[in-house]
């Protein structure tokens, strides 16, 4: 556990080195309103993704190898014909991924959106609670109240959204492995001794199937923290386009004087 914290803050701290590296002396992004709209991705967004990803991709080749192992020795104390059923759930796995990958991302960027919102909502507490004005602490409320119930909602949509896909995908991959167990005691009902060992292996079996369903949803989140990361990664590449800069100059507003009026 300590390697994975100080794996978290590495990452966090290259990130932060690459952001200061890619956008110093853009002076433009500097401006208030470009400063409330990016200003969570260094504050917060940042080191929350860092915690994420490491977390999930620890977990995750923690379960594969686990699972890696168990299946071979499955494999080698039952049958290896075993191994080709197990092989097949884990192809529908994959197959799921890839139809649902885009709806997983979709989700998933928009709950960063408005996590991101309301991390930006909640850099603007301070004034507004101890420094602003009634009026503004209403308006800087009921932007507080709106900001959390969105961010509420997507986190919902984005979490039940994984569960479905999971769950059918994973009952879908058992019934594979589940029919692969039942043809073997089908097939060697008179071979006591493979029999025995399927018995044997069955609480073993179970885990390992526990395990894929833990393994696969890690794996759908990831590939919403993946999703999450590309997003950051744009951060190091942003910058305002010259007609976002021209609408910071109010042209009506300029004049010239000279020595005998404008």
């Amino acid at each position: 556990r300590m390697s994975l914290e100080r794996w978290k803050l590495d990452s966090f701290s290259s990130y932060i080195y690459q952001f200061v590296s890619a956008n110093k002396k853009k002076i433009n992004l500097a401006h208030g309103r470009e400063k409330k709209k990016y200003e969570s991705w260094i504050t917060s967004e940042a080191f929350k993704i860092s915690e994420e990803s490491t977390e999930c991709l620890y977990q995750l080749y923690d379960t594969l190898l686990n699972v890696g192992i168990n299946i071979y020795i499955i494999g080698f104390l039952v049958d290896i014909d075993i191994l080709y059923f197990y092989a097949a759930g884990c192809i529908i796995l994959y197959f799921s991924k890839v139809i649902f990958q885009n709806k997983i991302n979709q989700t998933s960027i928009t709950m960063q959106d408005s996590r991101r919102n309301l991390s930006n909502v909640m850099l603007g507490a301070w004034e507004n609670i101890f420094i602003g004005n009634t009026y503004n602490l209403e308006l800087w409320m009921k932007n507080f109240l709106c900001s959390i119930t969105k961010n509420k909602k997507d986190i919902i949509r984005y979490e039940l959204t994984k569960s479905i896909i999971s769950s059918v995908t994973v009952v879908l991959a058992l019934i594979c492995i589940a029919t692969g167990i039942g043809l073997f005691i089908q097939e060697n009902q008179g071979d006591p001794l493979k029999l025995s060992a399927m018995i044997i292996t069955l609480p073993r079996q179970l885990q390992i199937i526990q395990s894929i369903f833990h393994f696969f949803n890690l794996f759908l989140s990831w590939k919403g923290i993946s999703a999450r990361l590309n997003e950051l990664e744009k951060t190091l590449q942003f910058d305002l386009k010259r007609e976002e800069l021209i609408s910071y100059i109010s042209m009506p507003d300029i004049c010239f004087h000279s020595n005998g009026g404008e």
